[in-house]
């Protein structure tokens, strides 16, 4: 089972790739920051987007799941993405993405 990084560097190269003029920043939980806020958070087509990486079989954190609720009710979109499936989960966020700016218009 690879370890999380690896799966945030994928992750983080497919949404360079494939989200044109996206900012996004990679957190880093341990030590400097505060706890709980998710692994990448991105802006793309005025839309927050906040991802939490983990591993298959892993849960977010009772902390986690705090900031991602307090992410939500501010009107961002969150989504927790698994080694396993995160292609397909980045497949549906962009469309997901790409709806809700359509209809801010």
């Amino acid at each position: 089972m690879p370890r999380e990084s690896v799966t945030v560097a994928k992750i983080r190269r497919a949404i360079e790739q494939r989200w044109e003029r996206a900012w996004m920043v990679k957190t880093h939980g341990r030590g400097y920051g505060r706890a709980g806020i998710p692994d990448l958070l991105v802006c793309w087509h005025g839309q927050f987007v906040a991802i939490e990486v983990k591993r298959t079989g892993e849960k977010p954190s009772a902390v986690q799941h705090h900031e991602l609720a307090a992410i939500m009710r501010a009107g961002g979109l969150v989504c927790v993405m698994y080694e396993h499936d995160w292609e397909q989960a980045l497949s549906t966020l962009t469309d997901l993405v790409l709806d809700r700016a359509r209809l801010r218009r």
